[in-house]
């Protein structure tokens, strides 16, 4: 009778070791993820920032208000803005995929037209590219915040369903000690 006692608190303590290295290594899938996911979030945050700073640093430029620094912080953002996409380009999240490519949003691609027309703009000031960046600066507004949202919320989501998953994990601990 002792025999069978043992071989099943043996059993026992196997299975519930096995569960704590399952649950810390969840939980370190999940810290390296949470950091990713506030790093993506942060960045298209960000990105929406430079594009409204573009818009308004070319209605700057257009009314002559420090043209030579204006331009240089101009270029500065439009850099910055290309190293973001290229982040966010690479995260290969399907809601981040969905708003940069798909045919609603096009995010990317509207992106770079936008960069491109600023560009031109800087090249050669005019009312009408003005009006196109102004524009485009609203359509890619709403996106980027589209973006940021979903991201935010996907990540919330995923959050849940970790937090989920250690509860379950520790109560069934808790099982299989009183067992």
């Amino acid at each position: 009778m002792i025999d069978i006692l043992k071989k099943k608190s043996i059993y026992a303590y196997l299975i519930i070791s096995l569960i704590i290295v399952l649950n810390a290594f969840s939980i370190f899938l999940f810290v390296e993820d949470q950091e990713d996911s506030g790093k993506t979030i942060n960045i298209t945050g960000k990105q929406r920032m430079i594009i409204q700073r573009t818009a308004l640093l070319s209605n700057n430029y257009f009314y002559n208000l420090n043209k030579k620094d204006t331009k240089k912080n101009i270029l500065r953002y439009l850099e910055e803005s290309k190293l973001n996409q290229e982040y966010i380009k690479k995260i290969h999240n399907q809601i981040a995929d969905s708003i940069l490519y798909d045919p609603g949003y096009q995010f990317d691609n509207l992106l770079k037209q936008y960069n491109n027309n600023i560009i031109k703009f800087l090249n050669n000031p005019t009312d009408k590219l003005l009006k196109i960046i102004n524009y485009t600066n609203e359509s890619l507004l709403y996106t980027s915040d589209t973006l940021t949202t979903l991201l935010a919320k996907d990540n919330d989501r995923r959050t849940t369903i970790i937090i989920y998953l250690l509860i379950v994990t520790t109560i069934m601990i808790l099982f299989i000690i009183f067992i």
